[in-house]
């Protein structure tokens, strides 16, 4: 049997483990996997080692090395994606906080409201029609805040076009309710929703550890994701395939048979083989 006969029948006998990595998908054949779990809280440090070893697990009587894919892969960290994110929400909490306190001033002071009434040229208006998440949950919970947002410029844009002609009690009647919808309902509606957001996005972010085998030895890998086990359809090498494995730890290209996703395939035995992982076993 030649070795395109052997990559064949392994292709057959052991389907793929695909899983994600700040956005893109790998896989690694399950021949070399034995077992997948949840991050464990207790992970015990290990000195002078590089950044992507975080340390030891013990599952089921074995210590396992573990190694954070994204700090190998030279990506930002889980934990500092997720602060950012946090961060970022925070930040379009406080832009309509002080929007909705100047358009009050405005209102309590008979003055014409200065900011943007456009829903859209805002600055948390911009983020909104910008951002995107591939976390589905949060992109659906998204759409629910349109109306709200919307409904809070309305105010500002209604209060200005207000009719000076009117009776001066009927305006400042109208604009008390329209001041108070904007405080009361839309506006911590608004808020609600940022937060949960928040939530959504802390609860999609479940480490999970895929624990590798290779000639007696075990190793974790930590995944943000698990997401199929499942056949692929390996590419030609072309010169487009060589610039897409350029990472040291990328060995190949393939298609999911399931999705028709593009799936870089981790070479796990370099992984497995790195000086420093064999120091720290030894």
């Amino acid at each position: 049997m030649n070795n395109d006969d052997m990559i064949k029948h392994e292709e057959i006998e052991f389907p793929w483990l695909v899983f994600k990595i700040n956005g893109k998908l790998y896989t690694v054949n399950s021949k070399t996997v034995t077992s997948i779990v949840m991050m464990p809280e207790n992970i015990t440090k290990v000195p002078n080692v590089p950044e992507y070893m975080l340390g030891l697990i013990h599952l089921r009587g074995s210590v396992i090395p573990l190694i954070d894919l994204r700090a190998l892969f030279n990506m930002k960290s889980l934990k500092k994606e997720y602060n950012e994110f946090i961060t970022m929400i925070d930040d379009r909490k406080k832009d309509h906080i002080r929007w909705v306190e100047e358009f009050e001033y405005s209102i309590n002071n008979n003055e014409k409201f200065k900011l943007n009434t456009d829903p859209h040229e805002c600055e948390f208006g911009k983020w909104y029609d910008s951002f995107n998440s591939d976390i589905e949950a949060v992109n659906f919970h998204l759409k629910k805040i349109d109306e709200p947002h919307k409904n809070i410029h309305k105010a500002a844009e209604d209060a200005n076009n207000c009719s000076k002609n009117c009776d001066d009690c009927e305006r400042e009647k109208c604009l008390k309710l329209v001041l108070e919808e904007t405080k009361q309902k839309n506006m911590p509606y608004l808020l609600e929703l940022l937060d949960e957001i928040k939530e959504i996005f802390k609860l999609h972010y479940k480490e999970m550890v895929v624990v590798l085998e290779h000639e007696n030895v075990l190793i974790g890998i930590v995944a943000d994701e698990v997401l199929s086990v499942e056949n692929i359809t390996p590419f030609e090498e072309t010169e487009e395939i060589k610039k897409m494995c350029r990472d040291k730890f990328v060995k190949g290209v393939a298609k999911s048979n399931k999705t028709n996703e593009i799936l870089l395939i981790l070479d796990d035995e370099k992984i497995m083989n790195m000086t420093e992982m064999n120091d720290i076993l030894d």
